[in-house]
């Protein structure tokens, strides 16, 4: 891994990285090469929940999402208070400082049965989301479909562009669009989880009427 961020940075800078999307899928290959990632996570992940309390059989989620952004954030912490009631719920807040996060997120990303994708006006710019989302449909082809993907439209009615699309359009959906929908969404994402996906119809059967 050093020696390829080491090259990378070595180049003139309009050969380098030109997105934070770019720079997680070296980091994901090379770290998959070699080996290490599913050995010291299965430790992270168990102690974890032999210290929550957390049933062994319950589903692991990793919820994504953008800082910074007063409805993601507070719905982020909504549902992984809730979720985390039954499940082993993962979302960045959990990072200590000075934690190396790259590894960490990588980690759980490569040991959830699903991801929740809080998708707003705001997250769908987000390079750091769109990187959690490669990675987990990369995971997905090699893991038989594990992490399954939740997308979560937050007040957002507009049809994904490419590379959102590639991953999303084919996928059922949840969405909120006010704190009344607070209960309806816990019971859908519940339930989903519960079942192995949501029931609500894919975003390429309407993305034609979406505004």
């Amino acid at each position: 891994v050093a020696e390829k961020l080491s090259g990378e940075l070595g180049k003139h800078h309009e050969s380098r990285y030109q997105t934070t999307a770019s720079l997680f899928a070296d980091l994901y290959r090379a770290r998959r090469e070699l080996s290490e990632i599913r050995s010291s996570s299965n430790s992270v992940a168990a102690k974890r929940l032999v210290a929550s309390g957390v049933e062994a059989d319950s589903a692991r989620i990793f919820i994504s999402y953008k800082r910074g952004v007063p409805n993601d954030e507070r719905l982020a912490e909504k549902l992984s208070g809730e979720l985390g009631k039954h499940h082993d719920v993962f979302f960045d807040k959990m990072l200590l400082v000075g934690s190396k996060w790259i590894e960490r997120l990588e980690t759980e990303l490569s040991h959830a049965d699903y991801l929740i994708v809080l998708l707003s006006a705001d997250s769908v710019h987000s390079e750091m989301v769109l990187g959690e989302i490669e990675m987990a449909h990369r995971l997905a082809e090699e893991n038989e479909g594990r992490p399954n993907i939740l997308p979560l439209r937050v007040n957002y009615g507009k049809p994904f562009t490419y590379p959102l699309s590639h991953y999303l359009d084919s996928l059922n959906w949840a969405e909120w669009n006010a704190a009344d929908d607070d209960d309806e969404l816990i019971e859908a994402i519940t339930r989903a989880v519960g079942s192995g996906g949501l029931t609500s119809q894919p975003v390429a059967a309407i993305n034609g009427s979406l505004s």
